[in-house]
């Protein structure tokens, strides 16, 4: 129920920043920015986890052999940009008012966290990799 509640306080959040305000105050202008960055590592921007994690995917796709799976991949990535960046436009060009719904403390430093750890990972990759090479060495060490 807490759990939901959650989602619920990030998701009004988010469509509060999107339908009622145009990032006028310090803390909207934040987490606007956050979930400006966050949509951008969704497109694969890099210097972000979400182009890390499309590299390894497409990487993957290229080395089976699936290079149909990998256009397909790729063309999505440019359709889904497309439409992220409306929204990042959107949330800035927007007059509105300037109270965002359900932005509590709470949610508002889980964006601050998910976004910087959406930095670190595509900044510094290695942590990511080095840690599931871990998981396997010691998931191989348990067989």
């Amino acid at each position: 129920s807490e759990r939901k509640s959650g989602t619920r306080n990030a998701a009004s959040t988010y469509s509060g920043i999107l339908n009622s305000s145009s990032a006028t105050n310090t803390t909207t202008r934040s987490v606007a920015l956050m979930m400006a960055l966050c949509m951008l590592s969704l497109t694969g921007i890099p210097l972000t986890g979400g182009f890390i994690g499309k590299w390894f995917v497409f990487r993957a796709t290229l080395d089976a052999g699936l290079i149909p799976l990998a256009i397909i991949g790729v063309l999505t990535s440019v359709v889904s940009a497309f439409y992220y960046v409306r929204v990042i436009v959107n949330m800035y060009l927007r007059d509105g008012d300037a109270e965002t719904p359900g932005a509590t403390p709470a949610v508002n430093w889980a964006i601050y966290v998910a976004a910087a750890g959406t930095l670190i990972i595509g900044v510094f990759p290695f942590l990511v990799t080095n840690l599931s090479d871990l998981v396997t060495l010691a998931a191989n060490i348990v067989r």
